[in-house]
C-alpha cells in the first residue's frame, strides 16, 4: 500500500495594526487619541486599548494601538484617529507611516485607501506633534530697484516703489548682515516684550519663525521685533518701515506670511536738505528772499560786511502713507577760524517767521547779530513734498 501526500504552500491572510506617537509633549497632559481602522465608516479593529493614557510625550505602553487585525484583502480600509475627551486635534498636526514585516517602509501611503494583499504584514503608526505657528518676510534695500547717486538731491521721480514701505518683489531684493535677527514676542505693548522665539535672518533676506501652541499660549500683543546688530545695518541705516512689527494673532490661525522690514541705504535717503546761498546788500525784506536767485553753497569769495541769505530745503522723497513727522531743519553758522572760514557770519534782520514755509524757531535759534545755530520749527512732510527755511546772515572779518 503506497500513501501519497501532497504539498501545499499557505500565504497567510494580510495583517495590519496602528500605534499612536507623540512627536512632543501634549498641549495639555489630559489630552488623550483614540487610534482607529476603519472600512467606510465601520471601525473594524477592537477597541480595548485603542486610546492612549499618559503625560507630556508619553504614550503608556499597551495603549494607543489597534493590536493586530487581520484585514480581508477584498476590502479598502482607513487608518484615523479621534479625539479622547476634550482633546482639539485641530491644535495637532498628524502624519501617517507604515512598514512592512521586512523593516521597508511603505513608500506610495494614502492613509485613507488601503487596500493590503495576502502575505502584507504592516505596523503603521499615527504621529502627532503640536501644530507650529509661523511667521516669515523677508529684510529688503526698499530702493524700488533704483541705484542713486551719491548726491543726495537726485530725485526719484515717479517711481512709486521707491522708499514706499512695501517690499516690491519685482524690483527689489532681500538683504542681510552679521548678526541681523527677528524676534517672535508677546507682551510687546510693554518695554520688555518676552521673546518667544528667534531666528536668523538668511543671506537672501527671508526669515522663517515657528512656535508650538504651548509657546504661543495665552499669547497676546504678540510682534516680530528686528534686531539690527549696533542698532542699525551698517550698509542700510535708514529705515522704512518700524523695526516692530505688530501681529493681529489668532490661536486658529497658524501661517502669518509677508512680514517684511524695509531699509535704504544712505545715499537712498528719503529725507533730503539742500542748501543754497544768494549774496545781498543787507537790505531785503522777508518777501524779497523769495526773489533771490540761489545758487550751491560756497564758503569762499564772500566779501567782508556782505550779507548771504541762505535757503534750505527739505525735500519728502518716500513714497510712504503716512508723512514724515517732526520735522526740523537746524544750521550753525560759519564761524571765524573753524573749519577754515576766515570771516564770522552773524545772524541778520530779517529773520524769517512769516514765510509759508518752515520758519526761524525765535526762542531756540540764535539771536540777532551773534553767531551759533538757527533752527527751525517743527515741521510735516508729505510724501513729494518740499518746504524750505530763508535766512539772512551777515559776513564780518572784522570781529574776532
Amino acid at each position: 500500500m503506497f500513501i501519497a501526500v501532497e504539498g501545499y504552500c499557505y500565504t497567510p491572510q494580510p495583517r495590519l495594526s496602528l500605534t499612536k506617537v507623540l512627536a512632543d509633549n501634549r498641549i495639555a497632559n489630559t489630552d488623550q487619541f483614540t487610534v482607529q481602522i476603519k472600512n467606510g465608516t465601520t471601525v473594524v479593529n477592537s477597541t480595548t486599548n485603542s486610546t492612549t493614557t499618559g503625560t507630556t510625550n508619553v504614550v503608556t505602553t499597551g495603549t494607543g494601538t489597534t493590536g493586530t487585525f487581520k484585514v480581508d484583502p477584498t476590502k479598502t480600509y482607513q487608518l484615523t484617529e479621534i479625539a479622547a475627551g476634550t482633546t482639539d486635534l485641530t491644535k495637532y498636526a498628524t502624519t501617517y507611516s507604515c512598514k512592512k514585516a521586512d523593516g521597508t517602509t511603505v513608500t506610495t501611503l494614502n492613509p485613507n485607501s488601503l487596500n493590503l494583499t495576502y502575505g502584507d504584514n504592516w505596523t503603521c503608526t499615527v504621529t502627532n506633534s503640536q501644530r507650529r505657528y509661523t511667521f516669515s518676510g523677508i529684510v529688503f534695500n526698499d530702493n524700488g530697484g533704483l541705484t542713486l547717486a551719491n548726491d543726495l538731491s537726485v530725485p526719484v521721480g515717479t517711481n512709486t516703489t521707491y522708499f514706499n514701505g512695501v517690499y516690491d518683489s519685482s524690483v527689489e531684493k532681500g538683504i542681510t548682515q552679521a548678526g541681523l535677527t527677528i524676534d517672535l514676542a508677546k507682551n510687546c505693548n510693554t518695554t520688555t516684550p518676552t521673546i518667544i522665539q528667534s531666528a536668523t535672518v538668511g543671506s537672501d533676506g527671508t526669515y522663517s519663525i515657528s512656535a508650538t501652541s504651548t509657546q504661543m499660549a495665552n499669547a497676546t500683543n504678540v510682534c516680530l521685533i528686528q534686531r539690527e546688530p549696533n542698532g542699525n545695518l551698517t550698509s542700510y541705516p535708514v529705515d522704512t518701515t518700524n523695526n516692530q512689527a505688530n501681529i493681529t494673532f489668532t490661536s486658529t490661525t497658524y501661517d502669518y506670511q509677508n512680514i517684511n522690514f524695509g531699509e535704504v541705504s544712505q545715499n537712498n535717503a528719503g529725507l533730503v536738505l539742500v542748501k543754497e546761498q544768494a549774496t545781498n546788500d543787507c537790505n531785503i525784506t522777508n518777501t524779497a528772499m523769495l526773489g533771490l536767485t540761489y545758487n550751491a553753497v560756497t564758503q569762499s569769495g564772500i566779501d567782508a560786511r556782505k550779507c548771504v541769505a541762505y535757503k534750505i530745503t527739505a525735500y519728502n522723497r518716500t513714497n510712504l502713507t503716512n508723512p514724515l513727522t517732526n520735522v526740523r531743519i537746524t544750521d550753525a553758522l560759519p564761524k571765524k577760524g573753524v573749519n577754515g572760514s576766515t570771516v564770522n557770519s552773524l545772524l541778520d534782520n530779517p529773520l524769517d517767521t512769516t514765510l509759508t514755509n518752515f520758519k526761524v524757531d525765535t526762542a531756540n535759534s540764535v539771536a540777532i547779530g551773534a553767531n551759533g545755530t538757527v533752527v527751525s520749527d517743527v515741521q510735516s512732510l508729505a510724501k513729494g513734498a518740499s518746504r524750505s527755511l530763508y535766512f539772512n546772515t551777515k559776513y564780518d572779518s572784522s570781529l574776532p
